[in-house]
């Protein structure tokens, strides 16, 4: 039984059920079926070690979870191996499947966690294990809404204003940041059995509503002696979204880089966006204490 299901500003009509996920009955932009997906593309496709991809065309091949197919941002063809899970499922449908999918739609997927303050989206990006998810549930705990847990598709209107699409109403994290978080959670699953890492459900307020961007903080952890907070300088910012571009690899391969190239300009270049860099220690950051800084940074910067 096929089932249409609204996530990142599109509807995907499923013949796989999500929980968690709202349904609608509005037209489908996406689908997503089940089928045979051979294991790599063929022609004048360029072949990596877990994915293939062509113009228009993306396949991801993951042997212990199955294969996916992405065609001309409209059809992913699911080959799931039988064991696979819907927590796992998940998770790559909607982390490098839904990144291949942005980039051939040309818009503008960025490697970052978000939150609502006061009607806009603040990001946090950086490499995988930056921090992302742990300070976005930090300030969710503080009564902010989450937007997007590590991925965020962003959009431009004929104004020039620049948006953020909320994802899906859960947030990934794992075990140690469980614990530095202090809150006892409630329904958390666990993603893989082999990882210490869960899927939490999280609540996400009028998700058919973009919210305008109010800046990004990119998130760097090192060997430093305290938090810090700076501006990046106006010629560096291309280059630091550039590199925290979602899947960045696929930009070339499967999308369409002249639009995500001047998309990077339009966002390095808006007066309504900050963009900073954040120095963490690297394994002593209290996520409060990024929070409370963050905070801090907001209003020492409000009248800016």
């Amino acid at each position: 039984m096929r089932k249409k299901y609204y996530a990142y500003g599109f509807v995907f009509d499923s013949e796989f059920e999500f929980s968690g996920l709202p349904e609608t009955e509005k037209e489908s932009d996406v689908i997503i079926r089940k089928g045979d997906v051979p294991e790599k593309l063929n022609g004048n496709a360029q072949v990596y070690p877990l994915y293939s991809a062509a113009p228009g065309k993306f396949l991801f091949n993951l042997e212990s979870v199955g294969r996916f197919l992405v065609e001309d941002g409209r059809t992913i063809t699911v080959d799931l191996n039988p064991d696979t899970s819907e927590s796992e499922l998940k998770v790559f449908l909607f982390g490098s499947v839904l990144g291949a999918l942005a980039h051939q739609r040309g818009i503008f997927a960025l490697h970052a966690s978000a939150v609502e303050i006061d009607g806009r989206a603040l990001l946090f990006s950086g490499k995988s294990g930056a921090g992302k998810s742990t300070i976005a549930a930090e300030f969710v705990k503080r009564g902010y809404g989450l937007l997007c847990d590590d991925t965020s598709l962003l959009t431009i209107d004929d104004d020039g204003i620049i948006s953020i699409i909320p994802g899906h109403s859960e947030i990934k994290l794992w075990n140690d940041s469980l614990k530095m978080l202090k809150t006892d959670y409630s329904n958390i699953e666990k993603i893989r059995e082999e990882q210490e890492k869960f899927r939490i459900p999280i609540s996400i307020h009028d998700i058919e509503k973009s919210r305008p961007v109010m800046g990004i903080y990119f998130i760097k952890p090192g060997p430093f002696e305290d938090i810090e907070i700076s501006e990046i300088d106006s010629i560096k910012k291309i280059k630091f979204l550039r590199n925290s571009t979602y899947r960045k690899r696929f930009v070339q391969r499967t999308g369409q880089p002249d639009k995500h190239f001047i998309f990077l300009t339009q966002i390095a270049n808006s007066k309504d966006i900050f963009i900073r860099k954040l120095n963490r220690i690297r394994m002593k950051s209290d996520p409060a204490m990024i929070v409370d800084a963050i905070l801090k940074d907001l209003e020492a910067n409000s009248g800016k």
